[in-house]
């Protein structure tokens, strides 16, 4: 090794990896910094003599650990990570029990909670309330000539589907 190498190693820039956005949880900062050495590795393959390019694409890969997934319901904000989540709260808007969502990339959610059905008692009902509750439910229309015992069975099957 000649003294013009030793001396060029020793001058060379290292590459310094920024700290990963302190919001993160740990494994996310782990996989962030993981991916901006990988990507940086790639980049300066690619960009020999632009360190800030280097720099640029390393940021650009290890940012994708940022992304949130989109929310479709409120059972999907529930299974966020807390460091995705800004606010999570329920209000009542218009009546309605709804859990509201700002996410770390600025997005905002709201889906109405559902609350579950209360139970009905069929056996407890009158032909012609069997026969009324088979249609607002169910959309179902029933025979009045029908025995109640029949009349359950119809409905009972109707909401197995």
């Amino acid at each position: 090794m000649s003294s013009v190498d030793t001396i060029q190693s020793k001058t060379a820039s290292a590459v310094v990896t920024p700290a990963a956005p302190v919001h993160l949880s740990v494994a996310a900062k782990t996989q962030w910094t993981a991916k901006y050495a990988t990507a940086h590795a790639q980049a300066m393959i690619d960009h020999p003599d632009n360190p800030g390019a280097q720099r640029t694409a390393a940021l650009r890969s290890a940012n994708t650990v940022l992304k949130v997934p989109e929310p479709k319901s409120a059972a999907d904000i529930e299974v966020l990570e807390p460091w995705q989540v800004l606010l999570r709260s329920t209000r009542n808007v218009n009546g309605i029990q709804t859990l509201v969502c700002v996410t770390t990339d600025g997005r905002k959610y709201s889906f109405p909670i559902s609350s579950p059905q209360p139970s009905v008692d069929l056996n407890a009902m009158s032909k012609w309330q069997l026969i009324s509750h088979a249609f607002d439910v169910h959309g179902l229309e029933l025979d009045s000539s029908l025995k109640k015992n029949e009349m359950i069975a119809a409905i009972a099957e109707k909401a197995a589907k």
